[in-house]
Formats: structure tokens, sequence, C-alpha cells
């Protein structure tokens, strides 16, 4: 940090000196202008750059395929979204063989197409407007998704849903790049994160990264718990104590985001005292039914969604 001292200027005003190195860096000279925007009890200063220059302004990136996984191909593809690229290039002898598994990752990417593609390169062009992006709605539009998926999760022994769940994660997954998108655009530019996601201090913005991972998170256990749901062989009494368990987490993760939503801090304290009593019965369910395949898998996603649950509760009071 650096300290500069006010020095008065006229009858009304002070001024300070700006660092050498700051101007050289935003290419700055004398008389040119600087925007200055008050937050709270903070003075921000930063080059004044027209709204058109910012928008005209593209970061582009090349990415390299030979020789790497369709994982690590498309882990780098959305690294590179959510660090705000708006050209991502893909480039390398074995495009031809991989062309399938990038289309299918740049596909999963809300705004981001495919522009251009031959025997060596795919070209992928984002065409998505910050301006447009509301957090708050990803993150509500996230938890539809997760309550649907929660709900149908739990008939998985009386009808098959995995198909249907699979999907429906699939499109969390892409409001979940999104909104971590937004929020980093959001915390590189503070100046205007205020106005575009209408909050009140830069820890909300980081608050609604904590509350989008724990939702797809949750999600993925929905989708896992289904899946182990549709090769477990219960009886019936296993299935209508487990679905018991399951109600109850589904009740609590409802209530923890209406709490999450309103802000209110004494119902997520309140709900988080429910935690060891549902983990015991995850417990007691185990090890009365230990024997039975696929238990450990299902008790132990079980206790994965509660616990995320609890988070999104820390979320709120902390």
């Amino acid at each position: 940090m650096e300290y500069r001292k006010l020095i008065a200027f006229g009858k009304s005003s002070h001024v300070i000196s700006i660092p050498k190195a700051w101007m050289v860096e935003n290419n700055l000279k004398k008389g040119d202008a600087i925007a200055l925007t008050r937050k709270n009890e903070n003075i921000i200063l930063r080059p004044k750059t027209s709204q058109k220059e910012a928008e005209e302004r593209e970061n582009k990136i090349t990415i390299n395929v030979d020789g790497k996984t369709n994982r690590h191909i498309t882990d780098e593809i959305i690294s590179a979204y959510i660090n705000n690229f708006r050209g991502i290039t893909l480039e390398g002898s074995e495009i031809k063989d991989k062309s399938k598994e990038i289309q299918s990752a740049v596909h999963d990417l809300i705004a981001l197409e495919v522009m251009e593609q031959d025997a060596e390169k795919i070209v992928a062009k984002d065409f998505l407007n910050m301006k447009d992006i509301n957090v708050k709605s990803l993150i509500q539009k996230m938890d539809v998704i997760a309550r649907a998926m929660i709900s149908d999760a739990k008939k998985q022994f009386d009808e098959d849903n995995c198909e249907n769940i699979r999907q429906r994660d699939r499109d969390i997954n892409r409001l979940f790049f999104l909104a971590c998108r937004a929020i980093k655009y959001g915390l590189r530019n503070p100046l205007t994160v205020s106005q575009l996601f209408n909050i009140e201090s830069d820890e909300e913005i980081l608050n609604y990264r904590l509350a989008a991972t724990y939702i797809e998170k949750i999600s993925d256990t929905a989708k896992r718990g289904a899946r182990y749901m549709n090769y477990a062989d219960f009886n019936q009494k296993q299935k209508k104590q487990f679905i018991k368990i399951f109600n109850q987490i589904e009740d609590q993760y409802i209530k923890m985001m209406d709490a999450y939503y309103k802000k209110d801090k004494e119902t997520a304290f309140k709900l988080c005292d429910n935690k060891e009593s549902i983990i015991e019965q995850i417990n007691d369910f185990y090890l009365k039914n230990k024997n039975t395949d696929w238990i450990g898998y299902l008790t132990t996603e079980l206790k994965h969604m509660i616990i995320r649950v609890y988070s999104i509760g820390r979320v709120i009071y902390q």
C-alpha cells in the first residue's frame, strides 16, 4: 500500500500526486482526464476510457490441443471463458479427431459459438454482453433447477429420471460457469460491479460465488444419488426410510435458500442446528443396512448434500 499526503489547493479543494509508474502503465500524460468514483467511504481512480473503446477491446487466446486429453482441453476452454477471453482459437494436428468434444465443450458455455473450423483450427467467439448479466438472477435459476433435480431424484426408485436429471445438471453447469465469469469480471472492474450486479459491497459478490458453488455441488449430489438409486436393490422398508431422510434434506434446502434470499440469519442459525440430527439419521440408516449393495455410495451422497446445504447457511450468517 502506498500513501500520499493531501495538499491544499485553493480555498475549498485538496490534491494528491499520482504515482508515475501508474501513469506509465496506463499511458497517461499531462492533461489527460481521470475518472473518480465514490464507493462508500472510498474514492477509486481510473483512466477515463470511453464505453465504445472498452467494448471494442477484445482479449483473445490460442489453445494447442495436441497431446492433451479431452478433459484437459475442456478445462482450458472453460478457464478462458471464465477469464473473459472473447476469442478462443483451438489449433493443432489433432483438431480433426477432437472436434466433436471441442464443439460439445463450446456448446456448454452460454454465448460462445464456433465461427470457423477446418482440419487444423477451430475458432470460437463470445457474444456475451456483461451489461445483460444479473448474478442474482443466475443463482435463482440455478436454485430452481436444483430443486427440480432433487424432487425427481427422490422418485428414482419408482421411475427412471436419470437422463432428465443429467440434462438439467448440464444446464446448471452452464449457469454456474457464466456466474463465475460475471463474478470475476466484477472483481476486476470494481467501478462498474455495483451497477451491474446491484450489490452494496464487494463482499457480497464473493458470497454469490460461494452460493453458486454450493448449489452446483448440491445438483451434482442429486445427479449421482439418482444414478446410485437406480443400482441399489432396496426392499420397500429401506426405500421408505431412505426417502424419509431425503425429504428432510429437500425441506432443509428449500428453507435455507428462502433464508438466503431474505438474508435471514436467524433462520439460517436454526436450520444449521439440525445438521447433526440428520447426519446421525444417515449414519444409523447405513449401520442398519450396511450389507446392502450401494448403501455406502447413497449415504455418502446424502451427507454431501446436507453439508452443502448448511454451507449455504454459513454464507448467510458469516
